[in-house]
């Protein structure tokens, strides 16, 4: 499920169809949400962060995932509240490392 992303008036991540994107999210798939984290003062700048992770589960209130990028050993589990999501992407299984190439 590839999920194309826009940001309605309230700045929340929607899918093509007008439907919150990240809602359409299923447990297992392994996903992409960028959250924003800051705004300055005058609220024109905002920060990102990018956040790799299997979904645990979906909810009115947000995203629960356990990350899953390269070099993070940790199974910690990560809530992302509905009004930090900016957009979101369900993104493919992370590769498999081939064992034996490099042995002689």
């Amino acid at each position: 499920m590839q999920v194309s992303t826009v940001s309605d008036s309230r700045g929340d991540a929607v899918s093509s169809s007008g439907r919150a994107a990240w809602r359409q999210f299923l447990p297992g798939m392994r996903v992409v949400v960028r959250r924003v984290i800051a705004a300055d003062a005058v609220g024109s700048a905002r920060k990102y962060s990018d956040v790799i992770g299997i979904v645990i589960s979906v909810t009115d209130a947000g995203v629960v995932l356990r990350k899953d990028a390269a070099g993070y050993s940790d199974d910690a589990a990560v809530t992302i509240s509905a009004p930090e999501i900016f957009t979101v992407k369900q993104i493919p299984p992370r590769p498999r490392r081939a064992r034996g190439l490099f042995s002689g």
